[in-house]
């Protein structure tokens, strides 16, 4: 049986991170984009990849999000995540994605900045919670 495709969002204040995953957890697509892409990206995601339902983090921008979805009449699921830690994690996971060179190797993680956005990571984690509690 082919694996479920889901799209992840999680949303934010200016920006939301996206991500499509299949059921086995492989990443198929992740970036951020800001809300006046959204739809347009969204859009692009669906019809490029057969997407099953779209899981949505229930915080901060969560309502708008789902306002926006239910205007695009999509013939998806929305469900709906908490988003406890998931920054947290993000961040984490961006560090160990992209490993520090030279002298900030001494810097401990929790005191350096990523150079960009990596809401995209914490859409891959709100995924891989809802695959986690569904299995």
């Amino acid at each position: 049986m082919p694996d479920k495709i889901f799209l992840s969002v999680d949303p934010g204040r200016d920006k939301c991170g996206l991500a499509v995953i299949k059921d086995s957890r492989v990443v198929l697509e992740r970036k951020v984009v800001t809300f006046a892409d959204f739809t347009l990206e969204v859009l692009g995601m669906l019809s490029k990849h057969g997407i099953a339902s779209i899981i949505i983090g229930a915080g901060t921008g969560s309502r708008e999000i789902q306002k926006t979805l239910l205007k695009l009449d999509l013939k998806c699921n929305l469900i709906f995540v908490p988003e406890k830690d998931t920054s947290q994690l993000a961040r984490q996971r961006y560090w160990e994605e992209n490993k520090p060179k030279g002298l900030w190797k001494v810097i401990p993680t929790s005191l350096r900045t990523p150079p960009h956005p990596y809401d995209d990571l914490a859409a891959v984690i709100l995924a891989e919670k809802f695959l986690s509690d569904k299995n």
